[in-house]
Parts: C-alpha cells; sequence; structure tokens
C-alpha cells in the first residue's frame, strides 16, 4: 500500500522490517516491493526479492 502512496522508501523499509519479524509476504506485498524497487531505481534490491521469491516456487 506505501508504493501506492508513492512512499516507495517506506514500502522497502517496512517491507524489511517484515522480514526481520518473520512476516511471510503475501502475492500483493510482493507485486509491491517489485514496483517499489522499480519506482526507486533499486536494481539490485529488485533482483534480490525476485530471486528469492523465484526459489520459493521451486
Amino acid at each position: 500500500m506505501f508504493v501506492f502512496l508513492w512512499a516507495t522508501q517506506a514500502g522497502l523499509v517496512a517491507f524489511r522490517e517484515m522480514g526481520l519479524i518473520g512476516v511471510k509476504p503475501n502475492a500483493v506485498t510482493v507485486l509491491m516491493i517489485l514496483h517499489a524497487c522499480s519506482e526507486s531505481r533499486d536494481l539490485n534490491s529488485g533482483s534480490i526479492h525476485h530471486r528469492d521469491v523465484h526459489d520459493e516456487i521451486e
């Protein structure tokens, strides 16, 4: 939801905090995080999150 409000950095921080406390993202969260990475031009984080999702699917 943060991403829709154009607060990409806040969304990325919230996502990292979710991971630290063990909250698993759902499909919408993953989609929004990849979008946030794209919007902020953080290709390294986007690549890492994409790989994590890909690894979890397999």
